[in-house]
């Protein structure tokens, strides 16, 4: 049994290494072209097409010919032609793909393993896809078969053996076999990550068990999941009145999954924490039609500012580089990926 279990979670190693090696490139243009560098910043290869997307799962979307999306692997070749209207990144060997305005499901191959059919879809996890017919959400197996009906306004995908479904006006918490585990009750809630989800009571943000106990009381104006051991947490903010996007002011932070605000709120607006650093923003009030200016840096996990908000853009760290963008006039950009200290090891110049 030991060496069974052993064969396992070598295999899921394995795996898992290999999947980090072949989306281990990042999209780029450059000279009329779009193309990938690696993490050093040399170009592996380029084509001609209308945009590229990230790699996920050894397969990277890519858009052609009046809105048609096809797929790469991680060589440039095309094996997957750009015949889908629209098109999601590989998740669990599969991806949601629509056609004309049905979504349906692709394997690696291009095989549509799941006829186009459904109003709506979302990436498989943990086996399962929420899928929507008409205006209610349920989910299928790997083979299509609907294996809980359709029956929510919304749902999310599994995590941790869990999904977050939003039924009769509230969100709350169903299992594999469509029973609720945590009664709906909520204004809002994330995805388990880590033991823990967000929840939202009353206007006011915390953190629940899968008891659906409140361990993280909810004393915060806004909140989002756990990420790498934190979690995102902002005072002061007014809620958005129709429940549509985030709270908009206060200053934020984060905590630990203790509830000890590890990093105080003290910022505009932060990301979630990914490759040991998070996003940090600032606006700047420019006056008139002009609006708001957005500057971007990055802070390590104790709060300090590692890159200064000095970006026009700024995304997240992935195998220890990022890409910012930095403003050269009205309507003119350039783009570069950085590493952790600053440096940059591409430029589209």
């Amino acid at each position: 049994m030991k060496k069974i279990f052993f064969g396992i979670v070598m295999l899921i190693l394995i795996t898992s290494t290999a999947f980090y090696a072949q989306d281990k490139l990042f999209p780029i243009f450059l000279k009329d072209k779009y193309g990938y560098i690696n993490d050093k910043g040399e170009v592996v290869f380029q084509l001609k097409c209308d945009y590229v997307f990230d790699f996920s799962e050894g397969r990277a979307k890519f858009e052609q010919d009046q809105n048609k999306y096809g797929y790469l692997d991680n060589k440039g070749n095309i094996v997957i032609q750009p015949i889908f209207d629209e098109a999601w990144n590989f998740s669990e060997g599969y991806a949601y793909v629509k056609v004309k305005d049905k979504w349906g499901f692709v394997n690696k191959e291009g095989k549509l393993v799941v006829e186009p059919q459904f109003d709506n879809a979302s990436d498989f996890s943990e086996g399962m896809a929420a899928v929507q017919v008409g205006k209610l959400w349920g989910y299928i197996n790997t083979s299509g078969k609907v294996v809980i009906n359709p029956q929510f306004v919304y749902a999310r995908k599994f995590s941790e053996g869990l999904a977050g479904v939003r039924y009769a006006g509230a969100w709350g918490f169903i299992d594999k076999s469509g029973n609720f585990v945590i009664n709906h009750q909520f204004q809002q809630v994330s995805n388990f990550s880590e033991g823990l989800a967000m929840a939202c009571l009353s206007d006011k943000y915390g953190f629940i068990n899968k008891k659906g106990e409140f361990v993280i009381k909810p004393i915060y104006d806004y909140a989002a999941g756990f990420s790498e051991g934190l979690a995102r947490v902002n005072k002061g903010a007014k809620p958005d009145p129709n429940g549509m996007f985030e709270a908009s002011g206060g200053k934020e932070g984060f905590v630990d999954k203790n509830g000890v605000e590890v990093i105080p709120p003290q910022f505009e607006r932060v990301g979630n924490f990914s490759d040991e650093l998070a996003k940090i923003y600032k606006s700047i009030y420019l006056g008139g039609i002009s609006g708001y200016l957005f500057k971007y840096g990055y802070i390590d996990r104790k709060g300090n500012v590692v890159l200064e908000m000095k970006y026009d853009k700024a995304e997240d760290f992935k195998y220890g580089i990022a890409k910012v963008t930095r403003e050269t006039g009205f309507m003119s950009s350039d783009d570069y990926y950085i590493d952790k200290t600053g440096k940059f090891i591409w430029s589209e110049k």
